[in-house]
């Protein structure tokens, strides 16, 4: 069944020339447990495709030491927040505390920063595919999931916002409204009604949807491969995610065991994160701004930017190659820009056996 007879208008308003999300990217990690090795290549592709000028990190508590930690230090500057805080408890009421799970403090916490401090959020298994261009210019950006006609879902694995805007502030007021049923309903249809409700305040990237000229559904801006979707299919990966700026392969966390998990290895999905990060590198190490971040928090600054970031980009090959992610052909992968390290640009080098 349709939900629309005609499909809505969200005539969002455009900043300009000048970009009213600041150039900084969030990631939530919390509920303990060892930093997963796909998160650490997200952080990568965000670093070399959008060049942000800071990766923040929210925690819980610091997960063990181990290569993947270590690859996400080198990217990222860490806000650990410690326990469910007072006010966090009271902005989810309907919630027994004995429910409370740590997805519903990430859900609620990336709104918060989004709505306090303003900048990107990017989900542990979305990556940055192509620069973010005029998403930055809108007020507040989600991504719209599925069929214009068919779907009632905001994709929360990639939201922009500036400090304090309109809808960050409605879609985090919604929380005290949510019983912790669903595992989608608070982060992805919940900000479709508010949309819905509020059309001139958010913009939905991938709305309408794209298509080929043959009439199939083109990739989308910024949203969800949730299964084994037609365009993933196509033989020439480059051509299949072409014109996506992220990519949301949700499920991630899965322990890669499910069956679109086993599809996404065997295609090599995220071997083609890392070298499409790697073609779309636009700048050389010593002028990847996290980087020069890390080093002014003193995190190995004895390190050169070429080597940290062969570092992180080592350790992520290693651990795709330990988890069996079949590597594409090289002639299906892009070729490394020319700011890429010599002595890790290419996808036969793994580095060290250790970070």
């Amino acid at each position: 069944p349709f939900l629309f007879e005609s499909p809505p208008r969200f005539p969002a308003s455009h900043s300009g020339p000048e970009a009213v999300v600041p150039n900084v990217v969030h990631a939530v990690f919390v509920g303990g447990g060892a930093f997963p090795g796909y998160a650490c290549l997200s952080l990568l592709t965000a670093a070399l495709v959008w060049n942000p000028d800071e990766i923040v990190l929210h925690v819980d508590t610091l997960p063990p030491a181990d290569g993947a930690w270590a690859c996400a230090r080198d990217l990222a500057v860490v806000r650990q927040h410690g326990p469910m805080t007072a006010a966090e408890r009271a902005a989810l009421p309907r919630i027994p505390l004995q429910r409370l799970l740590p997805q519903h403090r990430s859900d609620l916490l990336r709104a918060r920063v989004l709505l306090e401090v303003g900048g990107i959020y990017l989900d542990s298994d979305t990556y940055a595919m192509a620069p973010l261009g005029e998403l930055r210019h809108f007020e507040f950006s989600m991504a719209y999931e599925g069929s214009r006609f068919s779907s009632g879902k905001l994709n929360n694995g990639l939201m922009l916002g500036s400090p304090r805007s309109r809808f960050a502030q409605i879609l985090h007021a919604s929380y005290a409204q949510w019983d912790g049923s669903g595992w989608d309903s608070q982060s992805c249809r919940v900000p479709f009604q508010l949309a819905l409700q509020h059309p001139a305040l958010v913009h939905l990237a991938n709305y309408p949807e794209r298509r080929w000229p043959d009439g199939g559904l083109a990739p989308p801006v910024a949203g969800i491969f949730g299964g084994r979707m037609e365009m993933a299919s196509r033989a020439n990966l480059s051509q299949a995610f072409d014109g996506c700026v992220a990519l949301h392969l949700s499920g991630m966390g899965s322990k890669h065991n499910t069956q679109k998990n086993k599809d996404r290895k065997n295609r090599g999905y995220l071997h083609f994160m890392l070298a499409n990060a790697l073609a779309r590198m636009a700048a050389p190490p010593a002028s990847i701004r996290v980087l020069a971040a890390r080093a002014r928090e003193g995190a190995d600054a004895t390190a050169s930017p070429a080597k940290r970031l062969c570092r992180s980009i080592f350790f992520a090959r290693r651990w795709l190659r330990a988890h069996k992610d079949r590597r594409p052909a090289l002639q299906m992968l892009p070729a490394p820009s020319r700011f890429a390290p010599a002595e890790c640009a290419h996808p036969s080098t793994h580095g060290p056996s250790t970070v």
